[in-house]
């Protein structure tokens, strides 16, 4: 934003005003997963939840200025979906539980961000 602001001289005296928002808490960024869960009709198995946990602890640690904040619990969420989906294609179950529960095995050790 900065680089933005200071291209053009005129710009800087428009925008007197600053906010600062604070980076999510692993804590906050498992909530964001969860509401994501919720939403569409998913749910975290407790092992799951723990490994999520871990990883967005890991993820915070790591985090550069490209940090995505709650982009990453969206894109994160977004890529178990499609673990999940691999995982249970073979399975050729219309289980309701089955076709919904995120396990520990769709979580990935790392993340990309």
């Amino acid at each position: 934003m900065n680089d933005f602001i200071n291209s053009n001289p005129g710009l800087k005296s428009r925008f007197t005003r600053y906010f600062h928002f604070d980076h999510y808490q692993p804590s906050e960024l498992l909530d964001i997963f969860k509401i994501f869960c919720k939403k569409n009709s998913y749910q975290l198995n407790g092992n799951a939840e723990k490994k999520l946990f871990s990883l967005f602890n890991r993820l915070y640690d790591q985090k550069t200025k490209t940090f995505g904040n709650g982009r990453t619990a969206r894109n994160l969420f977004d890529f178990v979906l499609q673990r999940q989906c691999d995982r249970i294609i073979p399975i050729l179950s219309d289980d309701l539980e089955i076709l919904t529960t995120i396990t520990e095995e769709d979580v990935p050790e790392s993340f990309e961000i």
